[in-house]
């Protein structure tokens, strides 16, 4: 198997035990999203809207904007309700969607900026920008959070990608990695010593920076990152492997009772989220160390990855508390109307115009998605109901009966929550 097995690859050779440990030349925070809540500036938009009608007057991409003291360009792309603005620090994304309950401004830092003045004052420096953008900022929370190491002495050519052990669903892959995931320069060099696990609120990845930096066109990313590493002893020659974490909000909100998601307190936690991650979330295990794989060894190189700090070690480790939620009536509006379009229950439905609802009052768009859905939704529980007990109706019960158990235990809490269903997301579903 290309991506599980070692055949593809090279069997894996651990090192010597000789060899000197790996020796770690950075840990930092390596990508830093933070979104802010409240209404954007009219100034501001009155601006935007100026600046995009002299874009397109050019027929330019892209146009000068500054946001407050700060000189950026404006993009000008091909999106809805969404407006890209960029400088050397950072990219600010302002977007106007209802769904994203006034969490309208995101401002993504980047890497070099990180490295440079760290990640207390670049959230400095995105609350800056904030004020700049919005007329009253209501909230602010990390949307995501990586933490990297660069270290010598990992050799990746000798890792088996079944030596990481990861937990819950998470699986190991060593695969190319593709242009949209952050590592252009890394896929543009055709090298393919590159792991990852995980895919969704945390992701792993672990490659050879020395390879991606060979291809930074500019140089600027590599004579910082050279410059960094050279401080901490590194000789010029040594491969130079990056472990990194991308930790999104769903694993934010989790870790630590949501103190990493805070951006008040989410330094002071960053050793422990590190510690978490690569001594709870995965490790780089001895193959066949034990009889059960959980239990085998970790591997002397992910020792030294285990003691990375990021400056603030009081020896504690994350917990994580994962919740188990109510899914969204969207989605389940979605999923039943969809199942009633292919099953044609939806054949008949008379459906309004667009702009006939547009001159409808509430009263009369929230009566039709009520009336809609429920004769809708009827003739649905009739083709599902139809659908399990054509075979044995005593089985149907039984199998009704136990599904809904197992959803009262998944969903049971010993503090009651109400369930709000926003007759927006129905009527969205609905169209």
């Amino acid at each position: 198997d290309a991506h599980c097995g070692a055949a593809a690859h090279k069997a894996a050779r651990p090192p010597a035990p000789t060899a000197p440990p790996p020796r770690v030349l950075q840990a930092r925070v390596d990508t830093l999203h933070v979104r802010f809540r409240g209404s954007i500036d009219a100034d501001v938009r009155h601006r935007i809207d100026s600046a995009l009608a002299r874009a397109r007057e050019l027929g330019s991409s892209e146009v000068a904007f500054d946001i407050g003291r700060h000189p950026a360009i404006l993009k000008n792309g091909p999106w809805l309700e969404k407006w890209v603005i960029e400088n050397r620090d950072a990219s600010i994304v302002i977007e106007d969607r209802a769904t994203l309950d006034g969490w309208r401004l995101k401002v993504e830092l980047r890497a070099m900026t990180l490295a440079a003045i760290g990640p207390v004052a670049c959230i400095a420096l995105a609350e800056d920008i904030a004020d700049s953008v919005m007329h009253f900022v209501e909230g602010e929370r990390i949307a995501r959070l990586d933490l990297c190491a660069d270290l010598v002495g990992i050799e990746l050519d000798s890792i088996d990608p079944r030596q990481f052990v990861a937990s819950g669903r998470a699986k190991a892959e060593r695969r190319s990695p593709r242009p949209g995931n952050g590592m252009r320069e890394f896929f543009e060099t055709g090298e393919r010593n590159a792991f990852y696990v995980g895919r969704s609120a945390i992701l792993m990845r672990a490659y050879d920076k020395t390879i991606e930096l060979k291809n930074d066109r500019l140089g600027e990313k590599r004579a910082t990152e050279h410059a960094i590493w050279r401080e901490r002893g590194w000789d010029g020659e040594e491969a130079v492997a990056r472990i990194e974490f991308e930790v999104k909000r769903d694993a934010l909100k989790e870790l630590d009772g949501g103190r990493l998601e805070n951006v008040a307190t989410f330094h002071e936690r960053l050793d422990a989220a590190w510690k978490y991650l690569t001594c709870k979330w995965v490790r780089l295990c001895d193959l066949d160390s034990a009889t059960r794989r959980t239990n085998w060894t970790t591997d002397r190189r992910w020792s030294a990855v285990q003691k990375v700090s990021f400056g603030d070690d009081v020896g504690e480790i994350s917990s994580r508390a994962r919740a188990r939620s109510a899914p969204r009536a969207q989605y389940v509006a979605a999923l039943t109307l969809g199942f009633g379009a292919k099953t044609g229950v939806l054949d008949d439905v008379m459906l309004p115009s667009i702009s006939e609802i547009a001159e409808w009052s509430e009263r009369e768009a929230r009566d039709f998605v009520m009336r809609t859905l429920d004769t809708v939704l009827r003739s649905v529980a009739e083709q599902i109901g139809r659908g399990l007990i054509q075979h044995d109706p005593r089985r149907a019960a039984m199998v009704v009966v136990e599904r809904i158990r197992a959803a009262r235990a998944k969903t049971f809490s010993m503090v009651p929550r109400a369930l709000d269903v926003d007759a927006i997301d129905l009527l969205t579903a609905a169209e």
